[in-house]
């Protein structure tokens, strides 16, 4: 009971007061919406520039595909029973087929399945009218009906989804939920007219603004950490800007300038942080194709005229506020996390995986973090949030930050001491973190990466160490991995290339890669002790292949 309390405390006493008292208030404070008779539409003849196009997720009117799984809602069946998980169950009323690939040659069956979500999910139902799909059912409402002719009911319908997410705010998350209802509130807002849509679109913008400084920090990063969540925001900004752009709307209009330079920032971010192969590196949470591509953000930012500047041929960039750091050199492209988890009163998308880093060798991944399956609270889940699931050091089979439940962080690590050197020969970056000293006699982790053109060497140090320590280092799937001495492994790829890795009492075991939500593919991992407090690890390409 004491460990459990303990575990609360360092958890909740991060919140800021207005989360606390925002979840105390929740639902009894929130007013019930106003019906009006006729919600009336903003006219606008210009032509919305469409974003990326979702891929296909209703497959018949009784048939939908999320996450990787395929179910059935039958005739009069539950919309709260259906599925295999809550984040299913919420997709399911998200709307997203509606801007989905080929979504015009479904105009009808989407017509038809809007009526029968009207009927069959009466206002305040769970999970339906959660803020958070309400958010982006407005949304995708709103894209899907622009320029078309509304059903009176169905603007009744979205009305009200409006009026009902303005009252029900997500002030006890914030974050990107507090974004996702912010941006619902500016598409209502603008496509509906009226005192009342006049009244939620300057809500809605004020709280876009305030948001855009908290969460998109000065290197361009989402205050969250997680490439995927930046990935979403960054479209959710570029979706600001195309409808504003739609509009031509005096009081949104002013807004535009600044929302179109933070998207450009974030481009050049999310740029550093994809792999060569177009996948964004796996640090907290972050699902593959769960958002969209750095390619399909670049495009839809060049069809407003926002352009990605080239990166040019840096070797070494530091986003000092987000706490990552990428070494490129002709052959190697490694990605470090250096920084905090963040932030502090709302880290749910954290993972304990301070001073883990992924690899791309000659253009195609080597070495990952371990990615996301799911989000219930489940060993899977556990797992993947914990520091063994990342390429960093596990001490006494603790995590580095206390991770529990599906997005609760107790006590977290800190970045104590961070270098970084560029020579001649290699480029260094050392950093410490004080995650393990909340143990008794725990010790603090320092690591030390030299990359140069085709090898890298990593120095794991514990001070102040009493406690048993490993490595680890998870393999990208279809590789081959042999043992071919006592500290020495070889990786090999399809292509006959490859990479060898030496380091002291090195074990290879199995273990699994997470792309995507619903999907683990089975890889190798290979763990090494740290004896006397330290470990050498050498990665270096074979030069023959």
């Amino acid at each position: 009971m004491l460990s459990k309390g303990l575990l609360y405390f360092h958890t909740v006493r991060h919140l800021k007061p207005q989360q606390i008292y925002a979840r105390l208030t929740r639902g009894w404070l929130a007013p019930t919406p106003p019906k009006s008779a006729s919600p009336t539409i903003r006219l606008s003849e210009r032509a919305l520039v469409r974003g990326p196009a979702k891929p296909r997720s209703i497959l018949a009117e009784d048939c939908f595909r999320f996450l990787n799984f395929t179910d059935k809602l039958d005739a009069g069946g539950s919309w709260q029973e259906v599925g295999n998980s809550d984040l299913w169950r919420y997709h399911l009323h998200y709307f997203d087929d509606l801007n989905a690939i080929d979504a015009k040659e479904r105009y009808h069956l989407h017509q038809s399945i809007i009526a029968r979500w009207m009927a069959e999910n009466p206002m305040g139902s769970i999970p339906a009218w959660d803020p958070y799909p309400t958010s982006l059912r407005i949304v995708n409402w709103v894209k899907f009906f622009y320029g078309r002719k509304v059903p009176a009911e169905i603007l009744e319908s979205l009305y009200l989804n409006l009026c009902w997410l303005d009252g029900r705010i997500e002030w006890h998350l914030m974050a990107n939920h507090l974004f996702a209802n912010a941006k619902a509130l500016v598409f209502g807002g603008l496509f509906m007219d009226g005192t009342a849509a006049n009244r939620v679109l300057r809500h809605g913008l004020e709280i876009i603004d305030q948001q855009i400084d908290e969460q998109i920090l000065q290197d361009g990063g989402h205050f969250e950490r997680s490439p995927m969540y930046h990935a979403i925001i960054l479209e959710d900004i570029l979706d600001l800007i195309a409808l504003s752009v739609a509009y031509g709307h005096p009081e949104v209009d002013r807004h535009v300038e600044k929302w179109s330079i933070v998207a450009g920032r974030m481009l050049g971010w999310l740029e550093t942080l994809t792999h060569p192969d177009g996948c964004i590196a796996h640090f907290n949470d972050v699902a593959q194709h769960h958002a969209s591509s750095l390619s399909q953000l670049v495009e839809y930012a060049a069809n407003l005229g926002i352009t990605l500047e080239p990166s040019g041929q840096d070797q070494l960039v530091e986003l000092s506020s987000t706490g990552f750091i990428c070494v490129k050199t002709k052959r190697f492209d490694v990605m470090m996390n250096v920084g905090s988890v963040g932030p502090a009163y709302q880290p749910g998308h954290a993972h304990a995986d301070t001073l883990s880093f992924e690899l791309s060798v000659d253009g195609l991944r080597w070495f990952v973090n371990t990615g996301i399956s799911g989000y219930g609270v489940t060993a899977d889940r556990n797992y993947e949030r914990s520091s063994e699931a990342h390429n960093t050091v596990v001490v006494d089979g603790m995590d580095s930050s206390e991770v529990w439940s599906s997005f609760r962080v107790a006590r977290r690590a800190r970045i104590e001491k961070l270098e970084t050197k560029e020579s001649i020969n290699h480029i260094s970056v050392y950093a410490a973190h004080d995650g393990y000293t909340r143990l008794q006699r725990g010790p603090v982790h320092e690591r030390r990466w030299l990359v140069a053109n085709d090898r890298m060497t990593i120095i794991d140090t514990l001070h102040s160490a009493s406690r048993p320590a490993v490595a680890c280092l998870l393999v990208y799937p279809g590789l081959h991995v042999k043992k071919v001495s006592d500290d020495q492994f070889a990786i090999q790829a399809p292509s006959g290339k490859q990479v060898f890795v030496e380091m002291a009492g090195g074990q290879l075991s199995e273990s699994y890669y997470a792309p995507e939500f619903g999907i683990k593919k089975p890889t190798w991992k290979l763990t090494a002790p740290l004896r006397d407090s330290e470990l050498r690890t050498l990665i270096h390409v074979d030069v023959s292949t």
